[in-house]
């Protein structure tokens, strides 16, 4: 039979015969928990990207949100300028539009941060100490999407009365606060424990915003 060679440094050559080695069971659950951690500690990280890469991504998606109801904002404030009825009235038209569907985007992320918060706010003390610190950074990052979603959501509802007040059309405008009015009814608004609520989730305090509110 052919025996493994050896090299070592000196390059001296030896040849030695393998045998069989067993490993007591000990040792061998041993290797298996250390082989078992080692794959929990890959997929954790992996979750904890992906978990990072879906908060970024949310946060992108807010200030896409956000950013629309801005810019509806902005271009009533240049619209006003133009000189040609006819154009400005065009004009107009297209950015009340867009600020409606910057309302209603709002509005919908809106009241899915509010159900969650609501939802997980009733569970029990126990659940919410197994996962105390995930859970906790969830409902600020969601209470401060809410806070901020109002005050746009408020901004867009602004742009739209005041687009169909320049060209007098106020019976839309009035449909506009109504639709408004509803929203707060369904989100149960008009209840200052909805906003002490949100605000009691947060950790940049919007005291005076419920107030204003």
């Amino acid at each position: 039979a052919i025996l493994p060679t050896i090299r070592d440094s000196n390059g001296i050559v030896k040849q030695i015969r393998l045998e069989n080695a067993s490993f007591s069971p000990d040792l061998l659950q041993a290797i298996n928990n250390l082989s078992t951690q080692a794959r929990m500690a890959s997929i954790i990280d992996k979750l904890e990207y992906i978990e990072d890469a879906l908060m970024q991504l949310d946060i992108g998606l807010q200030n896409d949100r956000l950013a629309k109801s801005e810019a509806a904002h902005d271009k009533l404030k240049q619209a006003r300028l133009i000189q040609d009825t006819k154009l400005r009235e065009i004009a107009i038209l297209g950015i009340i539009n867009s600020a409606t569907d910057a309302k209603r985007v709002l509005m919908r992320n809106f009241s899915q941060n509010l159900n969650y918060i609501l939802e997980h706010s009733n569970e029990s003390g126990l659940k919410l100490l197994k996962s105390k610190k995930e859970e906790t950074e969830a409902l600020n990052r969601k209470s401060l999407d809410s806070f901020q979603a109002l005050m746009y959501i408020n901004n867009s509802v602004q742009v739209e009365c005041e687009g169909y007040s320049i060209i007098g059309e106020y019976e839309p405008c009035r449909e506009c606060l109504s639709e408004y009015k509803k929203f707060i009814e369904s989100n149960n608004l008009d209840k200052r424990d909805t906003l002490l609520l949100l605000n009691e989730h947060s950790d940049q305090k919007k005291i005076e915003l419920v107030d204003h509110f």
